[in-house]
């Protein structure tokens, strides 16, 4: 096996994956295992919680140089290996079938300059959209708060992205304002969205008998979907269920 090119501002890996059973597919994996191979070189250094093995098996035909399968296992603490892989600036450079070995190879790379870059322009146009929705008048009634709190959430959830990004970008040199930066929308964000569910808060009155609490649970779990706060101490909102006979399935929309 050849060792990973080195290149200033660079940062590479190689994801190889067996061809069977077909060698589209195969590249595709190559390259998703490749870019994860670059992530957990960046997760090494900011967190200490991805554990890269590496092994490296020869195959020796005759008449021919050994075959080097460089095979990479990346397990990772907690679930944040799609969004990291998103990462802006990571590139596929080659791809290579080794039709003997049955092996499909990817050579991946995370270009540092270009990563910045994107996440500095991204922080910004979520910054000028977060200014924008903040600038638009409170919502008046129920439908209006709880569409508020999805729009808010979805801002939030690109701002967690970022944050990532910014805290993986660390180690390979880049400034840590970047999460600093998506940090701080975060947590506004969060307190808009705690401010607007304080007044969105549900709860069951229940009549004519009792629901099991797999029933209640699943009230629950809808009304928190939707983005109120369940409670059974004097709610905004109570929602009235009527039991009129214990053999009745029960229909919750």
């Amino acid at each position: 096996g050849k060792a990973l090119p080195e290149s200033p501002g660079r940062i590479y890996a190689i994801g190889t994956s067996a061809i069977a059973p077909s060698e589209a597919k195969a590249l595709e994996q190559a390259a998703q295992n490749a870019r994860f191979g670059v992530i957990a070189r960046l997760r090494v250094g900011a967190t200490g919680t991805t554990t890269v093995s590496t092994t490296l098996s020869q195959q020796q035909a005759s008449g021919r140089e050994a075959v080097g399968n460089r095979q990479q296992y990346v397990r990772q603490e907690g679930a944040t290996s799609v969004k990291a892989v998103e990462l802006p600036g990571l590139v596929i450079e080659e791809r290579f079938i080794d039709h003997k070995a049955g092996v499909a190879y990817t050579l991946a790379y995370l270009d540092v300059s270009a990563a910045e870059r994107t996440l500095g322009s991204s922080l910004n146009i979520l910054a000028s959209e977060w200014k924008g929705l903040q600038a638009e008048p409170p919502p008046a009634g129920v439908r209006p708060s709880i569409s508020r709190i999805q729009r808010v959430k979805a801002l939030k959830g690109r701002a967690e992205a970022l944050g990532l990004h910014g805290e993986l970008l660390i180690p390979a040199g880049v400034s840590t304002s970047h999460q600093g930066d998506a940090k701080a929308l975060e947590a506004e964000m969060g307190k808009v969205i705690a401010e607007l569910q304080a007044g969105l808060s549900m709860g069951a009155q229940i009549r004519g008998g009792e629901l099991g609490e797999d029933f209640l649970s699943i009230l629950r779990n809808v009304a928190i979907k939707d983005g109120f706060i369940w409670t059974q101490q004097n709610p905004v909102m109570l929602l009235s269920v009527e039991i009129r006979s214990a053999n009745q399935g029960l229909n919750i929309r």
